[in-house]
């Protein structure tokens, strides 16, 4: 699969675009992907190319408000902790660390997750070249696995009803 970062001439190793183990970060990263329209030889960034500056800016500036808001709540936590293992004497309940534990390993799961999109968003747009490619690349692609609707498909067809 190749990436963006494949595209600055740099390796790869062939992973998803937005990678995160476990918990909520790795549905994160599987919603992302699957908006994206992300199969296993998908190109990192393709499913962004097709949107427009305007939408692709308006993406980058949600992902990174959303990096900037998970850095507060970890922050705001962080301080809760110190407060908490000041007031007792360092020895926090042993039921509540590994909740803690957790929800700080999701959290920044997902801030890597918000912070690679914002970075595809922001390459895509400094890129339109690049991004013409990517969007071709994307309409084969979901042509070949059967998400695109064919004019002569029934879902055109409704589509063009509605409209």
């Amino acid at each position: 699969m190749e990436s963006i970062q494949s595209h600055r001439n740099e390796n790869t190793v062939g992973r998803p675009p937005i990678e995160a183990e476990g918990g909520d970060g790795e549905a994160l990263a599987a919603l992302l992907g699957n908006l994206q329209g992300l199969g296993d030889d998908a190109m990192v960034g393709t499913g962004l190319a097709r949107f427009n500056p305007q939408r692709l800016d308006a993406i980058r500036k949600a992902a990174e408000q959303k990096v900037r808001k998970q850095l507060e709540g970890i922050s705001v936590l962080l301080q809760v902790l110190t407060v908490a293992m000041r007031e007792l004497d360092g020895k926090l309940p042993a039921h509540v660390i590994p909740g803690v534990t957790d929800h700080l390993e999701a959290q920044t799961q997902e801030l890597a997750c918000w912070r690679e999109l914002a970075n595809q968003a922001a390459y895509i747009h400094a890129h339109p070249d690049f991004a013409k490619r990517l969007a071709r690349q994307y309409v084969r692609q979901a042509e070949a696995l059967d998400e695109w609707p064919r004019a002569d498909s029934p879902e055109a067809r409704v589509a063009e009803e509605v409209v």
